[in-house]
């Protein structure tokens, strides 16, 4: 045979091939309604995290991925092969990010979808809504602080952990992983395999919450109560709501009454008890009413799970340095710190604290630490340039912190680092007009405590113009300086 015949059969044989290929390709309108359903609410969700997704964009990514997936699989595969073939498809080319503050962003569908990159809420989200798609037992799986996937088909049981490639983890894995108390396990559904709607009332929640922290809050509360409607038995959620509506109207008395409640029900699962305490924390923070505050920091040390501990020493280093009491309060962040070494959050207050101190350089350290774990963090960018000024390096401090661009969710945050620096800074002309504005404008009232025990903010405090000012945002915050 001629080799230019061969090569125009072997054209026809090939363009055969695609066109059959292309004739059983999965079209979006064939997939089981259900499936349609998770996938659209899990894109409209992604969308109030994203505004700028394209949503035919991200359905478009999602069925070639669907179809790359479904061309490996075949009907007669074991669970256990089609987990593998699943995983190759879905999970090998995707890194994992987990950064404190883009949660919002590394948690979401186009994380891991599109972008490649996403934390374990965001890789789960994808491999569960390609499983669902293709009609397979697998669903998401929640534990403290952490999701993973697990096929669950009435018969066995496959742990997926889609973090690790999908690297198969045994229950007993997961149970020893962290304490449980059994109250909780059924209160939070913790090892349960989720049904779609706990799924979406999961990321709706993540979504609330980002839209919180950007002061929307007719938007974080319509979101709040979507999750809500789906799981009515989830007091921590119902504690979320009632602070957004205080800090929305300045009215707080229902967010202490339905806080002290539950405290006082001994019926009460210890997670919803632990949510309640926290907030009453909160509430006695912002009023600067350190002995109650100090009180319920020690309740919740006596409940809390001991893998957790330095989630309360951290707050309560934070109580010491309002007394004034930094020697102290730097030993508390410092036990902290030595629990839970990863815990940024922690490392970076060490940093401003070893400062507050008079043991700068400690705290330059600490903080370099920090950044050099999570480079994107604006507020770890601004205690470091904060650090730098206090340090005398002010050139290099002014130059990191005008480098900075303003994050897009929690925007009250943002602007109290940009007052602090200035305060640091020293100069009133930059310093006034960015306090001012916040205190027009601030609406939660842990606010307070940054203005009354800041000791940046000490050289400013016999002003005649700052009293005036903080006069005024007591008086907007009125209920809660009480």
């Amino acid at each position: 045979m001629p080799p230019n015949i061969s090569i125009k059969i072997l054209i026809l044989l090939l363009t055969v091939s695609l066109q059959l290929n292309a004739a059983d390709a999965l079209k979006w309108e064939s997939l089981p309604e259900k499936s349609q359903y998770l996938v659209d609410n899990i894109i409209e969700i992604n969308k109030a995290l994203e505004p700028e997704l394209d949503k035919g964009a991200t359905r478009d990514a999602f069925m070639k991925l669907l179809n790359q997936t479904a061309s490996k699989i075949n009907k007669t595969d074991s669970p256990l092969l089609t987990i593998k073939k699943i995983n190759e498809s879905v999970l090998m080319n995707r890194q994992v990010s987990y950064l404190q503050n883009k949660y919002w962003r590394d948690c979401s569908f186009a994380a891991s979808l599109q972008r490649k990159k996403g934390n374990c809420f965001s890789t789960t989200l994808l491999y569960v809504s390609i499983c669902r798609a293709l009609d397979l037992p697998v669903y998401a799986c929640f534990v403290p602080e952490h999701v993973f996937a697990c096929w669950s088909d009435g018969r066995r049981r496959i742990n997926i952990e889609t973090t690790d490639k999908g690297t198969f983890r045994d229950t007993y894995h997961f149970l020893t992983r962290f304490e449980y108390n059994h109250k909780d396990m059924k209160f939070y559904e913790w090892m349960r395999p989720a049904s779609d709607e706990k799924l979406l009332a999961e990321f709706n929640y993540v979504a609330a919450k980002h839209l919180y922290g950007q002061r929307e809050f007719d938007k974080a509360l319509e979101r709040i109560d979507k999750v809500i409607s789906a799981l009515p038995h989830r007091l921590d959620f119902q504690l979320d709501k009632s602070r957004w509506l205080a800090d929305k109207t300045g009215q707080r008395e229902d967010i202490l009454k339905l806080a002290k409640s539950i405290t006082n029900d001994e019926s009460s699962a210890p997670g919803a008890q632990e949510s309640a305490l926290w907030n009453l924390c909160h509430e006695y923070n912002a009023k600067l009413d350190r002995k109650n505050q100090r009180d319920v920091l020690l309740r919740l040390y006596g409940i809390t799970p001991w893998h957790k501990l330095q989630n309360v020493l951290g707050p309560f280093s934070i109580c010491l340095r309002g007394l004034r009491d930094y020697k102290s309060a730097v030993l508390c962040m410092e036990l902290a710190v030595a629990r839970d070494p990863d815990n940024l959050q922690f490392r970076s207050w060490l940093a401003v604290l070893l400062a507050e101190a008079d043991r700068t350089q400690e705290g330059l350290e600490q903080i370099k630490i920090v950044r050099n774990k999570n480079p994107e963090s604006e507020t770890y960018a601004a205690f470091h340039a904060g650090l730098l000024v206090k340090a005398g390096q002010r050139k290099e401090g002014k130059k990191l912190f005008d480098s900075i661009k303003a994050p897009r969710d929690k925007t009250q945050l943002w602007e109290i680092n940009v007052a602090g620096f200035y305060a640091i800074w020293g100069d009133e002309k930059l310093f006034y007009p960015k306090f001012e504005s916040l205190m027009k404008t601030a609406t939660d009232p842990s606010i307070l405590s940054w203005i009354e025990e800041d000791r940046d903010l000490d050289k400013f405090r016999k002003d005649p113009k700052f009293k005036r000012m903080v006069r005024s945002c007591r008086k907007r915050l009125a209920s809660t300086s009480k």
